[in-house]
C-alpha cells in the first residue's frame, strides 16, 4: 500500500469546487486520548452483571438507562468525556481547515469546535432538528449527529435511539440524505464494522437514472473483503497501512490530510490560471470609478446578511440615485475575498453581473439572455443543445445547486410600473411578458432546496419574492455628512463659502438621496447663489409628488436654464446623450459628437458641466461620465433637443466611420474593393476600446442607409471577434437597405456574409439558402462570387458526406476562379475548401497541400493573421501523425507550432480559440488529459458567451470534450 496513499483527483476538483462534505468518527479523537466505545461503555455493562453478557454496545447502553434512568447515564458520559486534559489534536485542525460548509460527526465531544476556535474560523454548533434553519452558509456548520452532552434530550446513545433516530429527527435526517445525494463525501474516523457507518450509508437513498455521489472513506488497514463490501455499498476505500490508535496512525493521518490540502491549492491556483474565474468583466459595475459614492454600512451588512442567508434570491431594491449598484458591487467584492479559512468558502468562486440587453429603445432583460450569460460563464460543459428551454433550465438550475456563484442581475425593473415611457401596447405587453417570465424563474428557483448560488436583483420597482434589501435615502445626520463630504470633494468654497445656510435646504429638497444630494451641491457650485435653489425646491413640490423624480426633474431643469441657450455646454451635454448609457466616452469621441473646433472652447463647457455635477470626469484615462438619473430626467423634461441628439449621433457615427476607414484601421490599401478590404488584419486591436460606442450607434442606424458602411467595414471583424450574432442581424439589416446596395454587394452578403457565417453555424440548410439568392443576382462578369459559392457548396456537401457533389463544387470553384487571377483573397478561399474537402475525405497529405496554397495565395495581399489558415493546417498534420505514427513525433511539433502561434494571439478570439482546442488536442494525445480537460472547458465557456449551439468550433470542443471525460472515467 501506498504510504500516504496518492489523493484521488476527483475528490480534490470536488472539494476544491466547494462541493465536498466531511464525516467525523470516533477514530479521529483517539488521538486525543479520549476512551473508545467499548471502554466507555465498559464501567456500564460490569454494573449490569450476566445481563448485559450477550448484548452489544447499545443494547447495554439502552438496558443501563431503563434501570438507573437517561440522567444517570448522560452524567456517565460527562464524567468520561468532559475532562480537560482531552486537547484537539492536529487532525481535527486540518479537518476544520478544509473547504467544506458543513462537518457531520457522531462524536459527543466538543473537540470539532475547540479546533475551529484556535484557528478563528466562525462556526455554527447543529445538535437538534431546531437548529437546522439557523445555520449561516458563511459558516462552518458542525452538525452533531448524536447530540450534544449540554442537551440530554439530544443525546443519540441507546438502541431505541439509534433505530428511532430518523422519525425523531426528520428534518436531520432529510439534511443528511441530501448532502449523501448531491454532494462529495469523505468518511474518516469509521472501521468498516462501525454501526454509525452503516446508519448514515443507510439514508443515502440514491435516485435512479442520476450519477451516484462519490463517497470515500479512510480506513486503517483494510482488508482486501472489506474494501470490496465498501464498494459494493458505494464507497471509495482510502488504505491507510497503519494500526487505528496508535501514534503511527495519528501520524500517517496527518500526512494524508496534509496532502489532501496541498493538492486542493495546487488545483484551485491553476484553476485560477486557466479559467480566471476572479477576473471581473470589464463591463462590470465593480470596476466602474465612481468617486464619493455613498458608503452605507448598515445597507452592505444587509445584503451581506442575505448572501449569507438560506434564500437563494436576494432582491435590493430602491429609488433611482441611493447607490444600489454599488451597493451590491462593494459587497459582492468582500464576499470573494480569501478569509483566515478557506479560499472557497467564506466568499463565492465567481461572480456573474448581467446588465440590460442594449436595443435602439433602451436596455431590458430577457430569460433567454439571462441564462446565456450564466451558462457562458459557467463551465463550458453545460450542454446547450437542448430543442427544450425547460431542460436548459433544468440544467442551469443544477449547476447553481453545485457551485458557488453570485449572480447580480442589474436594473431588473417592472416596465408596468413605468408611467414616463409612451410606448404601443404591443410594445408594453411584450416587455412585461419578458419580467413576468423572470420574475416567475426567479421566484420558483428560490424554492430549491440546498442551492449554494445566490441570485441578487436591483431594482426600482419589481415586486419579486425573496430576501428584500430596502435601500432608502439617507437618514438626516448621515444626510448632512453626505453634504460636507460631497462640498469637500468638489471644492464648493471655491465659488461659495456660505455651505451652513443651504445646508437644510439641501437636505430638505434632496430628501436625502445621494446622488439627488450631489447633484444640488453641483448646481450651487455652477451658480453660487441660493435662489437656484430655492426655484429648485419650489418647482419640485409644485407637483406634490413625493417620489425622487420631481427633485432630480427641478435640479436638472435649475441647471439647464443656467446652461447658456447657444452655448457649448448644452452641445456637451446633448452629445453625452448620444452615448450609451453608464459608458465612459473618451474625450475625443466626445469632442467630435458635439461638433466642437475649439478646443479651449470644448474645455470650458467640459468644466461647467463637471462644475454643475452633470457629468463625471476620470483624468488618468481623459473619459467622461454621465449617471444614469441624470439622462433620464433630462429626457423625462424633453430638455434635450432630439434633433440635435441626433446630429450628435450622426456626427459620431461619421468621425468613426472615418476612423474605421482609414487605411491604419480597417480599410487595406492593397485590396481596392469594398468589403474585401475590410479583411482580418492586425490594426483591429485599434477597434476593441470603440466597440461598445460602435455597437450602440449600429443599433441606433439599424434601419438607416449608414448601417450599411458600418457593415462592409465591420463584417470581417465581428467574425474574427465570435460575434456572429451580431454579424448576422446587422447583415439582414443592411440588406433591407435595397435601394442603397447595388446587386453585386447584395450577392456577396448573401453569399459569403450570410452564407459562410451559417455554415459557421452548422446550418447549413440556411447557407444553401442564402449562397443560391446570392447566385440569382450574379452577372457574367461575377466568376469570383460563383467561386466563391461553388467553394461554400462543397464544404456543405463534403460535411453530409456527399463527397461526389463537393468535388463537383470544388472543380467548378476553381474553374470560375482562373478567370479572376490576381483576386487572391478568393483563390486562399477556394483552396481552403478544396482543403476541407479532402481532409473530409481522410486525405490529409493532400488537405495540406490545399491549405499551403492557400496560405500562399493570403500572403500576397497581407494575409490575415492566420486565423483561418493555421488551424486547418495543425488539423491536417494531427491527421498525418495518426495516419503514419512512426513519424508522428516531427508532425505533431509541426501542428504544435501553428497552433501555438494562433493561441498566443490574444486580438483575433477566433483564431486564438482554435490555437487552444489544437493545443488541447495535443495534450490529450501526450495523456495530459487533465490539462485538455481544463482548456476545453475554457474554450467551451468563450464560445458559448458568442454564438449559437451549432457553431462549428463549439461542437468539435463538445465532442472533444465529452470523449476526454468518458476516457477518464472509464480509466477510473
Amino acid at each position: 500500500m501506498e504510504n500516504p496513499p496518492q489523493v484521488d483527483r476527483l475528490l480534490v476538483e470536488r472539494f476544491v469546487r466547494g462541493n465536498g462534505t466531511i464525516f467525523v468518527g470516533a477514530g479521529v479523537s483517539l488521538a486525543s486520548r479520549l476512551p473508545t466505545w467499548k471502554k466507555l461503555m465498559a464501567p456500564l455493562k460490569e454494573e449490569l452483571g450476566p445481563d448485559a453478557d450477550d448484548l452489544d454496545l447499545l443494547q447495554v447502553a439502552e438496558l443501563y438507562e431503563v434501570k438507573h434512568g437517561r440522567s444517570a447515564l448522560v452524567q456517565h458520559l460527562k464524567e468520561q468525556l468532559g475532562h480537560v486534559k482531552f486537547r484537539v489534536n492536529k487532525t481535527h485542525e486540518l479537518l476544520v481547515s478544509l473547504p467544506v460548509q458543513r462537518i457531520y460527526t457522531t462524536n459527543f465531544d466538543n473537540l470539532l469546535e475547540q479546533a475551529s476556535q484556535k484557528k478563528q474560523i466562525n462556526r455554527h454548533v447543529i445538535y437538534n432538528a431546531s437548529h437546522v434553519g439557523l445555520s449561516d452558509t458563511s459558516m462552518l456548520s458542525i452538525i452533531k449527529l448524536h447530540g450534544d452532552l449540554a442537551d440530554p434530550n439530544s443525546i443519540v446513545l441507546t438502541a431505541r435511539d439509534f433505530y428511532s433516530y430518523a422519525a425523531k429527527n426528520p428534518a436531520v435526517a432529510d439534511l443528511l440524505k441530501v448532502e449523501l445525494q448531491t454532494r462529495t463525501v469523505l468518511f474518516i474516523g469509521y472501521s468498516f464494522s462501525d454501526p454509525n457507518l452503516a446508519m448514515i450509508l443507510g439514508n443515502a437513498v440514491f435516485q435512479t437514472g442520476t450519477t451516484p455521489p462519490l463517497i470515500y472513506a479512510i480506513q486503517f488497514q483494510p482488508t482486501e473483503l472489506s474494501i470490496l463490501a465498501m464498494k459494493a455499498r458505494g464507497v471509495t476505500v482510502i488504505p491507510i497501512d497503519a494500526k487505528p490508535g496508535t501514534s503511527d496512525a495519528e501520524k500517517k493521518i496527518e500526512e494524508w490530510l496534509q496532502q489532501f490540502s496541498r493538492s486542493l491549492n495546487s488545483m484551485e491556483r491553476r484553476r485560477q490560471q486557466v479559467l480566471g474565474t476572479r477576473k471581473f468583466p470589464a463591463s462590470s459595475p465593480l470596476l466602474m470609478r465612481h468617486p464619493y459614492s455613498v458608503r452605507s454600512e448598515r445597507v452592505t451588512d444587509r445584503i451581506r446578511s442575505g448572501l449569507s442567508s438560506e434564500f437563494r434570491v436576494i432582491v435590493v431594491r430602491g429609488e433611482a440615485g441611493v447607490g444600489k449598484t454599488h451597493l451590491v458591487a462593494d459587497a459582492a467584492k468582500k464576499k470573494l475575498q480569501p478569509s483566515n479559512r478557506s479560499l472557497w468558502i467564506e466568499g463565492f468562486e465567481q461572480i456573474i453581473w448581467i446588465r440590460p440587453v442594449l436595443r435602439k429603445n433602451g436596455g431590458f432583460h430577457t430569460l433567454d439572455q439571462i441564462f446565456s450569460s450564466i451558462t457562458s460563464q459557467l463551465d463550458g460543459n453545460v450542454q446547450l443543445d437542448d430543442s427544450e428551454s425547460e431542460r436548459l433550465r433544468h440544467k442551469i438550475e443544477a449547476l447553481l445547486q453545485e457551485r458557488r456563484v453570485l449572480i447580480v442581475i442589474e436594473d431588473l425593473d417592472d416596465p408596468r410600473a413605468d408611467q414616463h415611457q409612451s410606448r404601443a401596447e404591443e410594445q408594453r405587453d411584450a416587455e412585461a411578458t419578458r419580467f413576468d417570465d423572470i420574475k416567475a424563474w426567479l421566484e420558483d428557483i428560490g424554492n430549491f432546496s440546498y442551492a449554494r448560488s445566490r441570485i441578487v436583483v436591483t431594482t426600482r420597482t419589481a415586486v419579486v419574492a425573496g430576501f428584500m434589501v430596502e435601500v432608502t435615502r439617507l437618514g438626516g445626520a448621515d444626510a448632512v455628512k453626505m453634504v460636507h463630504e460631497h462640498a469637500r470633494a468638489i471644492m464648493l468654497r471655491r465659488h461659495f463659502d456660505a455651505l451652513a445656510t443651504v445646508e437644510k435646504k439641501v437636505v430638505d429638497l434632496t430628501m436625502g438621496n445621494p446622488q439627488a444630494i450631489r447633484l444640488a451641491l453641483g448646481l450651487i457650485n455652477g451658480a453660487p447663489k441660493d435662489d437656484w435653489l430655492d426655484a429648485a425646491i419650489e418647482r419640485s413640490r409644485a407637483g406634490g409628488s413625493q417620489g425622487i423624480e420631481p427633485v432630480f426633474d427641478s435640479i436638472t431643469a435649475a441647471i439647464w436654464e443656467k446652461l447658456p441657450v447657444d452655448g457649448e455646454a448644452r452641445r456637451v451635454v446633448e452629445a453625452m446623450a448620444a452615448f450609451p448609457a453608464e459608458e465612459w466616452v473618451p474625450s475625443a469621441l466626445l469632442k467630435c459628437a458635439a461638433k466642437t473646433a475649439d478646443d479651449n472652447v470644448l474645455q470650458q463647457a467640459l468644466q461647467t458641466c463637471l462644475r454643475f455635477g452633470l457629468l463625471g470626469y476620470d483624468a488618468l484615462y481623459d473619459n467622461y461620465f454621465m449617471h444614469r438619473t441624470i439622462k433620464e430626467a433630462l429626457s423625462r423634461q424633453n430638455l434635450i433637443d432630439q434633433v440635435q441628439l441626433n446630429h450628435a449621433r450622426t456626427e459620431l457615427a461619421r468621425h468613426l466611420l472615418a476612423f474605421l476607414s482609414a487605411d491604419g484601421v480597417v480599410c487595406r490599401p492593397e485590396i481596392p474593393e469594398r468589403y474585401w478590404n475590410a479583411l482580418v488584419r492586425e490594426e483591429f486591436v485599434k477597434i476593441d476600446p470603440y466597440w461598445p460606442i460602435i455597437e450602440s450607434l449600429m443599433w441606433w442606424a439599424e434601419d438607416q442607409p449608414i448601417i450599411v458602411d458600418f457593415l462592409l467595414l465591420l463584417v470581417h471583424y465581428m467574425d474574427s471577434r465570435f460575434l456572429n450574432g451580431h454579424r448576422l442581424y446587422f447583415v439582414n439589416k443592411a440588406m433591407a437597405m435595397a435601394s442603397d446596395l447595388d446587386k453585386r454587394t447584395r450577392a456577396l452578403l448573401n453569399i459569403d456574409a450570410l452564407g459562410w457565417t451559417y455554415i459557421e453555424e452548422g446550418s447549413d440548410i440556411q447557407a444553401m439558402k442564402y449562397i443560391d439568392q446570392g447566385l440569382q443576382l450574379l452577372t457574367d462578369q461575377d466568376n469570383d462570387l460563383r467561386a466563391l459559392a461553388s467553394a461554400w457548396k462543397a464544404r456543405i456537401c463534403a460535411k453530409q458526406d456527399r463527397i461526389f457533389e463537393a468535388r463537383i463544387h470544388i472543380g467548378n470553384a476553381k474553374r470560375f476562379v482562373k478567370s479572376c487571377p490576381r483576386k487572391f483573397w478568393i483563390k486562399a478561399r477556394v483552396c481552403m475548401m478544396a482543403g476541407d474537402v479532402k481532409l473530409m475525405e481522410k486525405k490529409p497529405n493532400a488537405a495540406e497541400k490545399q491549405y499551403l496554397d492557400a496560405e500562399a495565395n493570403e500572403e500576397r495581399y497581407g494575409g490575415e493573421l492566420g486565423y483561418q489558415t493555421d488551424p486547418r493546417i495543425g488539423f491536417a498534420l494531427l491527421r498525418k501523425a495518426d495516419a503514419e505514427p512512426k513519424n508522428a513525433g516531427p508532425v505533431i511539433d509541426k501542428a504544435r507550432q501553428r497552433f501555438t502561434r494562433l493561441a498566443e494571439n490574444e486580438h483575433v478570439p477566433t483564431g486564438r480559440l482554435y490555437g487552444e482546442y489544437g493545443l488541447a488536442l495535443i495534450a490529450s494525445r501526450e495523456n495530459s488529459t487533465d490539462d485538455a480537460l481544463l482548456q476545453l472547458r475554457k474554450i467551451l465557456k468563450e464560445i458559448s458567451a458568442r454564438q449559437g449551439e451549432n457553431n462549428v468550433l463549439l461542437k468539435l470542443a463538445k465532442e472533444s470534450y465529452e470523449s476526454l471525460a468518458s476516457s477518464k472515467v472509464l480509466s477510473h
